[in-house]
């Protein structure tokens, strides 16, 4: 039941580098709020189930926005449950999305990969284990001010 899980994942530390409003406890009723705050964003902002395939169990969730502001450009973010903490699990999220873009890119450019220049991360300052994983999948510091005072941002640029 996917209220059930996003109610358990939303710990205190896991949503303390998130923006304010999703920071805290999650009750279900929360968790509810959360997934139809989501839902209502389109297809222009998919949140994505992550699964872990040995058990069958999730383990996070990859969130995808795709903003008017950047055209070309897709907003990453990602959310582990404590227990997946340190196991691999979001550095192999995010690889998977950057490999999936790749190959839209160059197999679908006028569908899937229609438009995507390039991947977008804010990483919290206090948060640098996430900067670690943005770079081993090719992240690099971004040129551009960061998102806001604390946050740096990351970014992928496709060839």
């Amino acid at each position: 039941n996917l209220p059930i899980f996003v109610s358990r994942l939303m710990s205190p530390s896991v949503t303390k580098t998130l923006p304010p409003h999703w920071q805290g406890d999650f009750d279900l009723a929360r968790a509810k709020s959360f997934i139809a705050e989501q839902d209502s964003q389109g297809a222009d902002a998919p949140t994505l189930l992550a699964v872990e395939a040995a058990t069958d169990e999730p383990v996070g969730l990859l969130l995808l926005f795709r903003g008017e502001e950047e055209p070309g450009t897709v907003r990453v973010g990602y959310m582990l449950a404590e227990t997946a903490w340190g196991k691999g699990f979001a550095t192999e999220i995010v690889a998977g999305l950057v490999n999936w873009s790749k190959r839209a890119i160059e197999t679908d450019p006028d569908g899937l990969g229609k438009g995507i220049r390039c991947q977008k991360g804010g990483v919290g300052h206090d948060n640098p284990a996430s900067a670690r994983i943005l770079e081993k999948c090719g992240f690099r510091k971004a040129e551009q001010p960061e998102a806001s005072p604390d946050e740096t941002m990351f970014e992928l640029i496709f060839q």
